[in-house]
């Protein structure tokens, strides 16, 4: 009686589409369903429409096709995997096991080679975007630019220095750079897009071309028409623009990237307005037309929050309030934020003390670093940390350490590009500095350090036993890093340059380098099928250390990946406990 059409993706064609597509016929009234392919000599090697690892990772690149506003067209990246490794990952639960094969970029190792195609839903012809004649880049950000009849992506260099906004005739698939970002170090693609569309004519674009990321407003041909924000304080993220009245809505991060709140300011650069007015961490959501908005918050006094307000800040009613009681008749005794010198003895720092809630300071309790340290990921704001599994660590008789160092976002792209091309030196100088500071305070006995983390904080867990084992005296790590040249090429790269281009840093910034050190007592737990930070890590570390007659502890968790699950999440947390137990004697 009528057609619908449906467009399935698994990445290449095969017989798997039309199963997919058959799924579907129940739905709707559909009378009989016609399937066909619109892409030709897809397979594993060689994916339409379907992301491949590294960049979903390293890149938030999760979807690869995209229909035109008028549903005529779809723009689709092709993943030409055939250059990249593929990784062996071993399932070994059954007698005859299982490989997997998993198609990963090493660091200075090549890269899958992308490219876009659009598509014509009713023609079928296929036309090829021009996207330079490097292959060696990076394409993502892919869209539609809405009443334009165009599409626009981002290109950024292997050196990731270079971003370039483009944007493309689907037609005759010929492009051309709008803007282009150029910085010492790298660039940054997390988080917040660099472009925001207004109208036919005009765009946002977010950039930290001053050292402070901040929204600029261009229009097509390039032309930058003004500054909409200015200031040493870095934007967060766009989240919402109000095109008819010429409002954006932004967050921003102040007091040292402690505290995040919501801003707007007129198009033109005027009336910029601090919307929320509690000190804390504000978590907006903004309604599509921008008449109202939900703001989330919390600080450390105040558990979370959820507000409803008008546009201009005019609060409307609280929709939801966490409350305290339970957490108050427990009388635990509230973290302390503190502040202290990094490494270089100029940049303050920010953490968290926990203390038990039977806390005597004529006591010397062992201490505890819960540590990430790596770049994207700050670990201290000014919110709600009651519940939090610091506190409840702190419980059993430590005093527990949180402390973001140099290199982590939030406060400036000096401040985050000082572990630049020394990952693992920088960042735990800082770390260091810290443990050096609070074990100052007489009850806290400097002599059992323990640390922990997972994923970089468990390569931090690694480095600090071994570059520092005068400092810190127990450690367990999670599925870390060991080697920067096992790790993924977009994520290392970034950071740290090719291994070819930058020896010395990762010579340096390897765990296995500093093996002879070890002194204290080490747990390793790693997944045996990680496909984000490989068992290989652990592997080659343990060989080191035992090459070494060192002695350690290692658990491998059983078809787990990079986070541990269910059972083995638990099992790992009370091992964890169990061994800073043992071994600092709280």
């Amino acid at each position: 009686e009528y057609e619908k059409t449906i467009i399935v993706s698994d990445g290449f064609s095969s017989d798997k589409t039309v199963e997919l597509a058959n799924l579907f016929q129940p739905y709707n009234g559909i009378k009989k369903l016609v399937t066909h392919d619109l892409t030709k000599g897809g397979k594993e090697e060689l994916m339409n429409g379907v992301p491949d690892w590294v960049y979903p990772e390293e890149l938030n690149q999760r979807e690869a096709f995209w229909w035109s506003y008028d549903s005529k067209k779809i723009a689709y990246l092709q993943f030409d995997e055939r250059p990249v490794l593929r990784y062996p990952l071993v399932h070994q639960l059954t007698p005859d096991g299982k490989l997997e094969l998993e198609r990963y970029p090493k660091a200075g190792a090549p890269n899958p080679v992308v490219k876009i195609f659009v598509i014509d839903i009713n023609t079928k012809k296929i036309i090829k975007i021009d996207t330079g004649n490097n292959p060696d880049v990076y394409i993502f950000k892919v869209r539609w630019l809405k009443d334009r009849s165009e599409i626009s992506f981002q290109r950024l260099n292997r050196r990731q220095n270079v971003l370039e906004f483009l944007i493309a005739n689907p037609e005759t698939g010929r492009s051309k750079v709008i803007v282009t970002e150029k910085e010492d170090c790298f660039v940054n693609t997390y988080g917040e897009l660099h472009f925001v569309q207004i109208n036919k004519s005009k765009f946002l674009w977010t950039s930290e071309r001053t050292g402070w990321r901040h929204i600029y407003l261009y229009d097509f041909n390039g032309n930058l028409l003004n500054r909409v924000t200015q200031g040493e304080w870095p934007v967060g993220r766009i989240v919402g623009v109000d095109r008819e009245n010429e409002w954006v809505y932004f967050t921003g991060y102040k007091n040292r990237g402690l505290e995040s709140h919501i801003f707007r300011v007129k198009l033109n650069g005027e009336n910029l307005t601090k919307l929320s007015k509690e000190p804390g961490t504000h978590f907006p959501d903004v309604a599509p037309f921008c008449r109202f908005y939900i703001d989330s918050y919390s600080s450390f006094d105040v558990p979370r929050t959820v507000t409803l307000y008008q546009a201009d800040g005019t609060k409307l009613r609280e929709i939801g309030k966490a409350t305290k009681e339970k957490y108050d008749s427990l009388h635990l005794i509230k973290p302390e934020l503190i502040s202290f010198k990094a490494a270089d003895g100029k940049t303050d720092l920010n953490g968290i003390i926990y203390k038990p809630a039977d806390f005597n300071p004529e006591k010397a309790y062992p201490l505890i670093c819960s540590v990430y340290g790596g770049p994207l990921f700050p670990r201290v704001r000014n919110s709600f940390y009651g519940t939090s599994f610091e506190h409840a660590l702190a419980q059993l008789g430590f005093i527990v350490f949180v402390m973001d160092n140099r290199g982590t976002p939030n406060r400036g792209k000096k401040f985050e590009t000082a572990t630049y091309l020394k990952l693992g030196q920088v960042d735990l100088a800082d770390q260091v500095a810290g443990v050096k500071f609070v074990t100052q305070r007489p009850y806290i006995d400097g002599k059992r350090v323990g640390i922990y983390g997972g994923s970089y904080g468990g390569y931090m867990t690694c480095m600090a036993l071994l570059a520092a084992p005068d400092v810190y005296h127990v450690g367990v790590a999670r599925a870390p890093v060991t080697d920067w040249k096992n790790y993924d090429s977009i994520y290392t790269e970034r950071y740290m340059q090719r291994p070819q281009d930058n020896p010395d840093g990762y010579k340096k910034g390897s765990a296995l380098t500093y093996a002879e050190n070890l002194k204290g007592k080490l747990l390793i737990m790693h997944g045996t099928v990680d496909n984000n930070v490989h068992p290989a890590n652990t592997i080659q570390l343990i060989n080191e250390l035992i090459k070494l007659n060192k002695r350690f502890d290692m658990i491998m968790m059983p078809e787990q990946r990079h986070g541990f699950r269910g059972q083995y999440g638990k099992y790992s947390r009370e091992i964890m406990v169990e061994y800073f137990i043992k071994h600092l004697k709280p």
